[in-house]
């Protein structure tokens, strides 16, 4: 009866040390694991730093919210009330903005890095010292032919590549 317990005991323990390794291992893979998922989390695939400003990918032409800088090399003033000059164009293409004055709405055409603007129409407020400006937006809206977009900024070409608008890309926070 001594030498069973003493096997059984003898069992037990080559079972528990098996198990007790086996549970260490997989505690210690797991381990690793997770630091390898912290470490690779502040990193993209290529090993570089995601929070790289150079590294940004290129905004969407649609459903982003484009603010206009500049017109014509200019930079443009605030709209009435205080508003920014903005357009977002839809994936249904359909482009609607403010223009300085009033909302605007119309439709677009894009293949590749082509762009148009399909005849825009306007709500009918009168603010004197937005006209000029509004006009002008919408006029040059119109001489659209072309696109290209880097990270954040949109700029907008005519028939001879001339840029004729320029846009950054803003989020809603």
């Amino acid at each position: 009866m001594h030498s069973q317990l003493s096997r059984r005991r003898n069992v037990n323990h080559r079972d528990g040390k098996t198990v007790m390794n086996r549970s260490v291992r997989a505690l210690l893979s797991l381990l690793f694991v997770a630091v390898i998922s912290i470490f690779l989390a502040g990193t993209s695939w290529s090993g570089e730093k995601t929070d790289d400003p150079s590294n940004k990918p290129d905004a969407n032409l649609t459903e982003t919210y484009w603010k206009l800088l500049t017109m014509n090399g200019n930079s443009v003033t605030l709209g009435a009330g205080g508003k920014e000059l903005q357009m977002v164009l839809k994936k249904s293409t359909k482009v609607n903005g403010f223009s300085g004055c009033n909302r605007f709405m119309g439709s677009f055409q894009t293949e590749g890095t082509q762009l148009q603007f399909g005849p825009l129409a306007a709500t009918m407020m009168m603010c004197p010292e937005a006209m000029d400006q509004e006009l002008e937006f919408l006029k040059t809206m119109a001489l659209a032919k072309s696109h290209r977009i880097h990270e954040e900024i949109l700029t907008i070409y005519d028939s001879e590549k001339v840029e004729i608008l320029r846009f950054e890309s803003v989020y809603v926070q």
